[in-house]
């Protein structure tokens, strides 16, 4: 696919892409990239290549400057609980756990989660599995048949 030269060059007139070095200057690319986004389905193949490009000045002044903290296991499925005003007892509702001490158990770290909870947590925030590991899987063979 061949992005028309003469849209991608007036995209580029109109906020000429640059190395992001302050926070305005982020800002302002941020601007322009939520009003492409509120059409996303609507854009042009000059469009999606002029987004990519300022998405990629974003991603590098992020990688610079944002330290983004390592959260994994069960301190994310609390960080994701706490942030989505959800509760324990959702968990258990949506099937992630079977009880309510079940839950409690794991979300307090005095029990480990098993393969099929890790499966669960992630089916049900949406996010890829390995993001829910702890350290050490127990199986639900381990585990006995409480808690699956």
């Amino acid at each position: 696919m061949e992005v028309s030269r003469d849209r991608y060059v007036q995209l580029l007139e109109r906020f000429p892409p640059r190395v992001i070095r302050s926070k305005a200057q982020l800002l302002a690319t941020e601007d322009e990239i939520e009003a492409l986004l509120a059409r996303k389905d609507r854009l042009d193949e000059p469009e999606r290549a002029y987004l990519d490009l300022l998405s990629r000045l974003v991603e590098d002044w992020e990688d610079e400057h944002v330290e983004m903290p390592t959260i994994s296991g069960v301190d994310l499925a609390r960080v994701l609980l706490g942030d989505r005003k959800l509760t324990q007892r959702d968990l258990v509702r949506a099937g992630v756990f079977a009880t309510d001490s079940v839950a409690s158990e794991v979300l307090a770290g005095r029990r480990s989660p098993t393969v099929a909870h890790v499966a669960k947590l992630a089916e049900y925030f949406g996010l890829p599995t390995d993001l829910f590991m702890p350290k050490e899987v127990v199986t639900p063979a381990q585990a006995g048949s409480v808690g699956r």
